[in-house]
C-alpha cells in the first residue's frame, strides 16, 4: 500500500540536545506498513550560534534503534547557516514502525531555524 507522511517540528527556534541525542518535538511518525522498502528523508535548516566550530548530527531512530546509515554529521563555523539532509531506503518487516528525528550538538547552540525541518517517511507500494 503506497503512503507517505511528512511532519515538522512543533515549535520554532528549537535547540539540539547537548552531547546527547534528543528528540526534535513534533518529528515523530507511527506508520503501519507492509513488508518491503521504506524511504526515510530528513532535512533541517540550521544555524550555529556557538562562538566557534560546533559538531552536530541528526539521526532517525526507527523502532528504538539509531542507525549510522540514517545519520548525517556536520561541523559548522560560528554564525554559519547550513542545511543538513539525508535520504535512505531501508527494508522493514510488516507492522507498525516508529520513526523519530533526533539532534545532537557538541557545544550547544545548534538552532533549528523557524520550522525549517521535516521528516518524510514513504512506503512506495511496490
Amino acid at each position: 500500500m503506497a503512503q507517505a507522511v511528512q511532519v515538522y517540528p512543533s515549535a520554532s527556534g528549537l535547540l539540539f540536545g547537548v552531547q546527547a541525542y534528543a528528540d526534535i518535538p513534533g518529528c515523530y511518525v507511527a506508520l503501519l506498513t507492509g513488508s518491503g522498502w521504506i524511504f526515510v528523508q530528513f532535512s533541517a535548516g540550521l544555524i550555529n550560534t556557538y562562538a566557534g566550530p560546533n559538531i552536530c548530527a541528526m539521526v532517525v531512530k526507527i523502532d528504538g534503534i539509531e542507525s549510522q546509515l540514517l545519520q548525517r554529521n556536520a561541523k559548522p563555523l560560528e554564525g554559519e547557516d547550513f542545511t543538513m539532509s539525508h535520504r535512505i531506503a531501508i527494508k522493514l518487516g510488516s507492522g507498525q514502525h516508529i520513526f523519530q528525528l533526533r539532534g545532537y550538538a557538541g557545544s550547544a547552540n545548534i538552532l533549528i531555524q523557524a520550522y525549517q525541518a521535516s521528516l518524510i517517511v514513504e512506503e512506495p507500494g511496490y
